[in-house]
């Protein structure tokens, strides 16, 4: 996922780089969104790989943190979790 953040980071870098070369040897200069269409997906699709483990390792720190014969504390004060 890193690798990927950092090609979503550098992506302006790099496509100011590139459209300076190919418009110094003559050719079209590219396309920003052909170039983001290709990097950001990569990277999107490789955070969601992430994001189901890490909500089941916080709902499981949440519940481990409460004593033990007590249930964990209901986020919303309105609606207490069943007893």
């Amino acid at each position: 996922m890193a690798f990927n953040l950092l090609r979503v980071l550098a992506l302006p870098y790099v496509y100011s780089q590139t459209r300076d070369y190919l418009i110094s040897i003559g050719r079209d200069r590219p396309i920003f969104a052909d170039m983001a269409k290709e990097i950001v997906p990569a990277f999107l699709s490789q955070a969601c790989l992430w994001a189901a483990p890490y909500v089941v390792y916080r709902s499981r720190v949440r519940h481990a943190a409460a004593p033990p014969g007590i249930a964990a504390a209901s986020p919303d004060p309105q609606n207490p979790p069943p007893s």
